[in-house]
């Protein structure tokens, strides 16, 4: 994952509140089916979305949209200090107006963007959630990610107890929101762990946190379907997908990636995966490196819409294999 946008004080000004008198919304509960209605024509999943960082963060929010929605995606990512800055009210509008829907707020907190930080800090980031969450509940969100670990600066490599006693109380704190709380592990040692994390997360703090899972950083930690199976039900909430280039080693970071079903990662596989485990929600294409600032909006929309093309077909084409059907030569 990229650096997103710095967030500013999480102190909201009173206009962009959610209205104190209306109704808590109900706790979710992971291990129920995703409360996004599955579309046949994307092989059971919600549609599509892409990640911000495969069109770079020079872009402003605005033009960000106005690109997905043109390229035909149906889902956008946003990060959380976008929507302090706009304001449910307005992110609810900006959305409705391109035709697409928010489907992660991401990075709740101001850098170093990791969960992966010390003591004091993190228990101040867990003291201003909830004003945060009660803006992303405002906005009809039902996600918000956030990633631990890794080899970037300001983090730290917690021990996985420690990890999965801070995903667990971020878990509980969302869910009095209404709100599912995805872990994204883009360290290898606890990815491979995740199913561990999750059980622990579950029983240190009673909160029940979900999966960002990104299938780049599975390829990095050596994992496949397999690992999908062994993941408890309701265990996903969210996914990132691409292709790995072919000559990509393992010690790569984020990247490079390329269009999922291309490379020779098995895309296919672990979305088979995915469904088996009872993911029907969007699926998020993150594709790196992002172009050049400054690259055209033309340019931009091509781009998007080739990987959105790459996506689909790779399901189709995956769906009229299953069904036994030759596809070569059928209008």
């Amino acid at each position: 994952m990229l650096s997103r946008p710095t967030a500013p004080d999480p102190t909201v000004p009173d206009p962009t509140k959610p209205d104190p008198t209306a109704p808590k919304p109900t706790v979710p509960d992971p291990s129920a089916p995703n409360r996004t209605a599955p579309n046949p024509a994307t092989g059971g999943f919600a549609g599509w979305a892409l990640d911000p960082g495969t069109l770079g963060f020079a872009l402003s929010f605005e033009q960000y949209l106005t690109v997905t929605a043109e390229a035909g995606y149906d889902w956008v990512e946003v990060p959380v200090a976008e929507l302090v800055r706009l304001g449910p009210a307005a992110l609810r509008n900006l959305c409705d107006r391109h035709g697409v829907r928010p489907g992660v707020f991401s990075c709740p907190w101001s850098g170093p963007y990791n969960g992966s930080v010390d003591d004091e800090r993190f228990e101040r980031r867990l003291r201003e959630l909830p004003a945060l969450l009660d803006l992303v509940a405002a906005a009809g969100g039902e996600r918000v990610s956030a990633f631990f670990n890794g080899a970037r600066e300001g983090m730290r490599q917690l021990g996985g107890a420690q990890l999965a006693e801070r995903c667990g109380r971020l878990a509980q704190t969302a869910a009095r929101h209404g709100v599912r709380f995805c872990l994204e592990l883009n360290d290898p040692h606890h990815l491979r762990a995740a199913a561990t994390v999750l059980a622990q997360a579950a029983g240190s703090a009673g909160g029940r946190p979900q999966l960002l899972v990104d299938t780049f950083h599975l390829f990095r930690a050596g994992c496949g379907p397999d690992w999908i199976d062994a993941l408890p039900a309701g265990a996903i909430g969210w996914m990132h997908v691409s292709g790995v280039p072919l000559g990509t080693g393992s010690d790569a970071d984020s990247g490079p990636r390329t269009a999922p079903f291309r490379g020779h990662q098995d895309t296919g596989a672990l979305l088979d995966a995915a469904h088996r485990a009872g993911y029907r929600g969007p699926l998020s294409i993150e594709v790196l490196p992002s172009p050049a600032p400054g690259t055209d909006r033309t340019q931009l929309v091509r781009l998007a819409a080739d990987l959105l093309a790459a996506g689909r077909n790779g399901l189709a084409g995956r769906a009229a294999a299953a069904a036994g059907i030759r596809t070569g030569g059928q209008e």
